[in-house]
């Protein structure tokens, strides 16, 4: 089997080569005869890896089931355990803004409400004084002082 030599232009200085390893199996297929190799991806031989890993059809490294005995390692890496703090203080900051918009909420449905009442008396009070004006049989007139000068008649 082949390998691919580290990159010139990589900055990192290339990985110790792994002991040499056992004598390889029968080649595999033309398309899975070479794993590509990542820069920070220590060289290795196809014969190493376990061949339950190995996706047969396309012969690349799929990634490892998650069983309960590796599961903790799958969650324990800095990225994982950063992002759950992150999303619980996401979390809890969201939670924060529900309960201040609830509170806002509230008070808003009070005031409407009390607008509410105050419009439906001024309606009685309109309707009531509409009533009581075509019962009399007169209606008023309100103008400014200034249009009129006021006289007083003798009744």
């Amino acid at each position: 089997s082949e390998e691919f030599a580290e990159q010139p232009e990589d900055p990192l200085p290339p990985p110790p080569l792994p002991p040499p390893p056992p004598p390889p199996p029968p080649p595999p297929p033309p398309a899975a005869s070479v794993l590509p190799q990542s820069p920070s991806t220590p060289s290795f031989h196809l014969s190493q890896i376990d061949a339950r890993f190995v996706d047969p059809s396309i012969g690349l490294l799929m990634p490892p089931l998650q069983t309960p005995s590796n599961l903790a390692v799958f969650c324990d890496h800095n990225y994982t355990v950063e992002d759950t703090v992150h999303q619980r203080k996401r979390i809890q900051q969201l939670e924060e803004q529900v309960e201040k918009l609830r509170k806002k909420l509230k008070t808003a449905q009070q005031r409407c409400r009390r607008q509410e009442r105050q419009i439906e008396k001024l309606r009685e009070i309109v309707q009531f004084q509409k009533e009581k004006d075509i019962l009399a049989g007169k209606g008023y007139v309100i103008l400014p002082n200034d249009y009129f000068e006021v006289v007083e008649v003798p009744a």
